[in-house]
């Protein structure tokens, strides 16, 4: 079981969020709706979604191995939520754990309150990197707490940047570009890329791994052995600009990005592969 915080507001949270909660969430606008109607905890779909209307609240989802995608890795927390148990539903508890922080709720406010104050009375030293779009959720809740030297918030993120199915989409498709002779900084049109696609490099005798990866991206709705020049393009077009790190057999990192580019005798979209130094 997994429990997800989405930085933001309920509403702008869920508006931006509810077709990027991967796998669960099937009725975005139902969700939309719930969020502006008010506090509420509903089950839509495989995910418990539980939030309040003021600003500030943090809007929470659980669900079996949900996840982010997309442009919501970097505006999410996840917790992994194990119980050992087969059956986790009928475990007993010494306490009803829910009463006991409602009951002491003052003392954990006064004791997060107390933490953060320290650390601003100590300097707010600089314990870790800036986090873009959260500066202040960074400064006021994640330093204090490495500082104290608790595990940094923000890893969890790495996991699920691992998990992404666009983004390693993108890295594959980048790595077979490059392993299958393609140039960089020449543009290429989606039917030359597909052609070069379905031929082996030279001296390869193994899957036809490059075609593989845009029958994933791009299959044709008519024939899923067929790809589809058209939806190639346009899927190009969505992850044009977005920038992809690989490492080379060396051990270097680099960095790649598609970028969209235009015929001008054709008019023709055209793309190619740039590295960003």
């Amino acid at each position: 079981m997994r429990l997800v915080g989405i930085g933001a507001s309920p509403s702008e949270a869920f508006c931006r969020s509810a077709r990027r909660l991967h796998g669960f969430v099937r009725d975005p606008q139902a969700l939309q709706r719930a969020a502006d109607e008010g506090p509420h905890a509903g089950l839509l779909a495989d995910t418990w979604v539980c939030f309040g209307t003021a600003l500030g609240d943090d809007p929470l989802a659980t669900g079996n191995n949900i996840t982010f995608r997309g442009d919501m890795i970097r505006r999410g927390l996840v917790c992994n939520l194990e119980a050992l148990d087969e059956r986790p539903e009928l475990r007993a508890f010494q306490r009803d754990t829910l009463e006991f922080a409602a009951d002491n709720r003052g003392a954990y406010v006064a004791a997060a309150l107390t933490i953060v104050r320290a650390y601003l009375v100590a300097g707010s030293p600089k314990v870790c990197g800036p986090f873009g779009s959260y500066a202040a959720w960074s400064k006021m809740v994640r330093s204090p707490l490495i500082w104290l030297d608790e595990p940094d918030p923000i890893i969890s993120m790495e996991g699920i940047r691992d998990e992404d199915v666009v983004l390693n989409s993108i890295r594959e498709f980048v790595s077979l570009w490059l392993d299958y002779g393609l140039d960089l900084d020449r543009p290429y049109l989606t039917a030359t890329i597909i052609e070069e696609a379905c031929n082996a490099p030279p001296n390869y005798w193994g899957p036809m791994l490059f075609k593989q990866c845009l029958l994933r991206v791009a299959a044709s709705k008519g024939d899923p052995n067929v790809i589809s020049a058209d939806r190639l393009g346009r899927w190009l077009r969505k992850i044009s600009g977005r920038i992809v790190r690989l490492v080379d057999a060396q051990g270097m990192q680099h960095k790649y990005r598609v970028v969209q580019a235009q015929n001008a005798r054709t008019g023709r979209a055209q793309f190619q592969l740039e590295e960003i130094s």
